[in-house]
């Protein structure tokens, strides 16, 4: 049989009996889940205010993206990461690696330099209204400080949302 042949009898089918009716399911996008990040205590939520005001001109992507870095900062500190491990020695070695967070998240924005002005001063103070500027050995305390700093930055990032 020929193409022309096989072309014919579709024609004449379709004429006869019509095309046939495929139900296809449907598919509705259903409404984005509202992040779930804790709340701050009130010093972190003012140590993170102008992080918190220049994410609110952020797209809802970038928030997201932010969140979702500092959320993953937040876990390799507290040991929660099963792929990612850090040691500190001080706060010098912290500073370096939320440092490197936030150039990790500044690249996740697409370079997003002359976009979101401010926002490398912003997260700087915060780091020195949480942590300090000194140089101090590494402990359980400071650790948790460092959680509860990254953790409130993610929450700026999504309390947008």
């Amino acid at each position: 049989m020929s193409l022309r042949t096989i072309a014919a009898i579709a024609c004449v089918y379709v004429a006869v009996f019509g095309l046939p009716d495929i139900q296809l399911p449907s598919i509705s996008p259903s409404a984005p889940e509202r992040p779930d990040v804790e709340k701050p205590s009130a010093a972190l939520q003012e140590a993170v205010a102008d992080v918190a005001a220049i994410c609110e001109r952020m797209s809802t992507f970038d928030r997201l993206v932010w969140m979702s870095t500092w959320e993953d900062c937040s876990a390799i500190v507290a040991g929660e990461d099963e792929d990612v491990s850090v040691v500190f020695d001080n706060t010098l070695g912290m500073r370096l690696f939320t440092d490197s967070t936030f150039q990790v998240a500044w690249n996740r924005l697409a370079n997003a330099s002359g976009k979101y002005r401010g926002l490398g001063e912003a997260v700087e103070k915060a780091f020195t209204n949480v942590i300090g500027n000194e140089v101090r050995p590494w402990s359980g305390e400071l650790a948790e400080d460092a959680i509860e700093l990254y953790d409130a930055l993610a929450w700026a990032g999504a309390r947008s949302e």
